[in-house]
Order: C-alpha cells, then sequence, then structure tokens
C-alpha cells in the first residue's frame, strides 16, 4: 500500500477559535497542558505504535509528549507559531512558523527577524 494514513484527533471538543486568546483560554479552562495531553494519548490508544507524531501550535505539545514517551513511536514532526511586535511599529504583528529539533527552548530561533508589515 502506498501513501500515508493520517488520523487528525479533535482534542478541543469540535471548538474552533478565531483568535490565538480565545483558543488559549478554552485549553486553559479544559486543563492545559495535562488534559490535552491526555486527550491525545487517549485519542492513540487504539491506533498501531508506530507512528509519527505531527502537532501545529497548541498540538505541538501532545505530540512531543507522544513521541517522546510512547513505545513505537518513529519520530514528530512539530510546528508552531508565534507573534512579535516590531519595535519600530508597536501596532504591527510579524507571523512566522519554523520547525525545531525536540527538546529545545520554546523561543524563537536565533535568526528570527520579524518584518514591520508592507
Amino acid at each position: 500500500m502506498a501513501g500515508h494514513t493520517v488520523h487528525t484527533p479533535d482534542l478541543f471538543d469540535g471548538r474552533t477559535f478565531g483568535l490565538i486568546e480565545e483558543g488559549m483560554r478554552y485549553a486553559e479552562e479544559i486543563g492545559f497542558p495535562g488534559e490535552v495531553i491526555d486527550r491525545a494519548a487517549r485519542a492513540v490508544e487504539e491506533l498501531p505504535a508506530e507512528l509519527v507524531y505531527a502537532g501545529f501550535s497548541l498540538g505541538e505539545v501532545p505530540a512531543q509528549k507522544l513521541a517522546q514517551t510512547r513505545p513505537g513511536a518513529r519520530g514528530a514532526l512539530l510546528f508552531y507559531s508565534w507573534r512579535t511586535r516590531h519595535p519600530r511599529h508597536p501596532s504591527s504583528r510579524a507571523s512566522t512558523s519554523r520547525t525545531r529539533p525536540m527538546g529545545t527552548e520554546n523561543s524563537p530561533p536565533a535568526d528570527h527577524h520579524p518584518r514591520p508589515p508592507a
């Protein structure tokens, strides 16, 4: 069989959010990070052990935890984003997404230089 099977568990009860702050509030209400990690662990219980985990934004936390602790894990793809204010444009927001190896601290890479809006 060619290709990959992708599983996308719903860790937020079907809810979506227009702003990261709304999503963070909800995650904290249900118990971030503990409950979110527990929901992810329950979601993969019936899946094969040999998985590559992927996480975006808040999903990076449970994906990394599972990749590091679930026997048989093959690896992880961890994607995140952050927003910073440019010093000359305090009302601007620059966003970017980067990948980083597991185990590195959760801060922008040293070569990250946000661009002001055009």
